[in-house]
């Protein structure tokens, strides 16, 4: 085999292991990290879709795990509580839009009453927290404008309920999917591979 025989048939492999090596990472699920300040609180974790990134919708999403902070007490929203929910409205939500590295919600789309909303209580008529995107007004939480990310509180009896809300307008990303650690790992110790296959061979081909 030739030299430049050789360094082709070696860019082939690197590119069909990184190939291979992103598939084998891949899931059909996507997990969006959510990292946001909201008031004087804020929220961290994660939601999960089933990798829908086309006619996304409300039964797309299939669990979340959301560490809500008010600025003095933290909650955990999580799916696998039986006292945990999500909805969102329409159905097939104009505001919310999936990628497959990001989660957006656009806050100016107020025609069709479109919210994005998680709730979590610590037992059946427990207090508890709700995280919720709102394009248009009081559809989560009655005395909050159109276009808000908001926290808020309950007791279900309407006593100590408190909001937090950052107004927003336009599409805004809720969540990320960052590059997988071990893919570019593996990327940069082939593609290093690669220039030494290079070097040695290259200077005669």
């Amino acid at each position: 085999m030739s030299k430049k025989k050789t360094i082709l048939a070696a860019f082939v492999l690197i590119t069909a292991l990184l190939l291979g090596g992103a598939s084998i990472c891949s899931a059909a699920d996507i997990t969006y990290n959510v990292n946001l300040t909201i008031g004087a609180g804020s929220v961290t974790g994660h939601i999960v879709t089933d990798g829908t990134t086309v006619g996304f919708g409300t039964n797309n999403i299939v669990g979340w795990n959301l560490l809500v902070n008010d600025g003095f007490t933290s909650f955990d929203i999580n799916s696998s509580s039986p006292y945990s929910a999500y909805s969102e409205y329409p159905v097939d939500n104009p505001a919310l839009s999936a990628t497959p590295t990001q989660l957006t919600f656009d806050f100016d789309v107020v025609s069709n009453d479109s919210f994005l909303d998680f709730v979590g209580s610590a037992g059946p008529f427990a207090p508890g927290y709700e995280l919720c995107f709102e394009a248009s007004p009081n559809t989560c939480w009655s005395g909050v404008p159109a276009g808000a990310e908001q926290i808020n509180y309950f007791t279900y009896t309407g006593v100590g309920d408190v909001t937090l809300y950052t107004p927003l307008s336009g599409p805004q990303v809720i969540g990320t999917v960052p590059e997988p650690a071990t893919t570019a790992l593996l990327g940069g110790s082939l593609l290093g591979l690669f220039g030494v296959v290079r070097r040695k061979f290259g200077k005669n081909a």
